[in-house]
C-alpha cells in the first residue's frame, strides 16, 4: 500500500481523507457501526461515514471499521470501488465541503487492511488526538490573524472624517489582547 499510495500522495497527485464519523454515535467512535465481514478471501464493507472533508477530490478513504473480532480497525477503500457513493456534500462556514460516504457490500482485498490488531483503536485514536491539537492551533493562530488584521485596518479607518478610536489594553498599548 505505501508503493501504491505514498507517491502520489507525496508528489501532489492524491489524497487520502479520514472517514471515522458517524452520525448515530456522535463522538463516540468506539461505537461505531460500519462493519467488515469476510467473505472467502475477501471483505465486505457496509456502513456510512460522514463529515469527510475533500472526498469528491480523493482518491482513497481511510475509513475506520469495526471487524468480526469486535475490534476496530482502518481500511483504505478507493474511490472508484463498487458500492460506495459519495452525497453531494455540504459547504461549511470555512468554505470546506464534507460529504457522506455509503458502503453498501464494497467487496476490498485483505490487502487493504491498513491496521487491525486488539490494540489498533487505541494507537489511532492517540494519532487522532496528536490531530486535535494540530487543528486548535490552526484555531489559535486563524484568531491571532484576524486581530492582528483587524487593528491594521482599524488604525488606518476613518468614521465621519476622523479616524476611529481603538481602545486600549491594560498596559496602554495599542495591542487590543494582552
Amino acid at each position: 500500500m505505501k508503493e501504491k499510495y505514498l507517491p502520489k500522495v507525496c508528489d501532489g497527485d492524491a489524497i487520502l481523507s479520514v472517514a471515522i464519523s458517524e452520525s448515530q454515535v456522535g463522538s463516540d467512535a468506539g461505537n461505531m457501526q460500519t462493519s467488515v465481514e469476510y467473505d472467502g478471501g475477501d471483505l465486505v464493507l457496509n456502513g456510512r461515514k460522514m463529515w469527510v472533508t475533500k472526498a469528491e477530490h480523493c482518491s482513497a478513504f481511510l475509513v475506520y471499521a469495526r471487524f468480526p473480532d469486535d475490534n476496530i480497525g482502518t481500511i483504505v477503500v478507493d474511490k472508484d470501488t463498487d458500492g460506495l457513493t459519495l452525497d453531494n456534500g455540504t459547504t461549511n462556514m470555512t468554505g470546506h465541503t464534507q460529504n457522506e460516504l455509503y458502503f453498501d457490500d464494497c467487496v476490498l482485498s485483505r490487502e487493504q487492511v491498513l491496521v487491525h490488531q486488539p490494540e489498533a483503536f487505541k494507537e489511532l485514536m492517540i494519532e487522532f488526538n496528536l490531530e486535535r491539537c494540530h487543528n486548535a492551533m490552526m484555531c489559535v493562530a486563524c484568531g491571532l490573524n484576524s486581530m492582528d488584521r483587524a487593528l491594521e485596518y482599524a488604525q488606518v479607518r476613518e468614521q465621519f472624517g476622523q479616524p476611529i478610536e481603538i481602545s486600549r489594553g491594560s498596559s496602554g498599548s495599542s495591542r487590543i489582547w494582552q
